[in-house]
């Protein structure tokens, strides 16, 4: 089972830069923003192949992506840079590096939209057993700071 949770804030609005990754990612921390909150559990599979550990998952109507696969991965010996992939309906990646700001690129059927990812807090804690990922990160858009994101992935065996 997957269980990804999320809250997409704008950055004005309770937003404390420079905090550690325990703090940002606490339940106090995260439960007080004031934002728009996804908690969704997903029947996914988690594989290695290549050299790289990937989570793969159905993106459902929720999400406002579906007909979408989401896969997020990285390679096995440098678990600091993570990529999260989206194919079908939504087509595009976002890439994390702690510290980083790499410029990434997302087609909707409107438009190819491309942004910079301000990936502030990158904690990586999954095993080919399961385990969890921690992003804290803000897209940016032309300059600007558009969207700040806390986003938690939680994966474990199905019983």
């Amino acid at each position: 089972m997957i269980n990804i949770k999320s809250a997409h804030f704008t950055p004005s609005v309770n937003y404390v830069k420079n905090v550690t990754p325990v703090d940002v990612f606490s339940a106090d921390s995260f439960d007080s923003v004031d934002a728009q909150r996804i908690d969704i559990d997903y029947e996914g599979r988690l594989f290695t192949k290549d050299g790289r550990l990937a989570v793969e998952y159905d993106e459902t109507e929720l999400t406002g992506m579906e007909g979408t696969t989401t896969s997020i991965s990285f390679e096995l010996k440098n678990p600091g840079i993570v990529v999260m992939e989206r194919k079908g309906n939504v087509y595009g990646s976002l890439c994390f590096e702690d510290g980083g700001r790499i410029m990434c690129t997302q087609n909707t059927p409107e438009m190819e939209l491309p942004f910079v990812i301000d990936t502030e807090k990158l904690v990586n804690e999954l095993t080919e057993d399961g385990g969890e990922l921690k992003i804290s990160y803000g897209m940016e858009f032309r300059g600007s700071l558009v969207q700040r994101t806390i986003m938690h992935v939680i994966v474990r065996p199905t019983r």
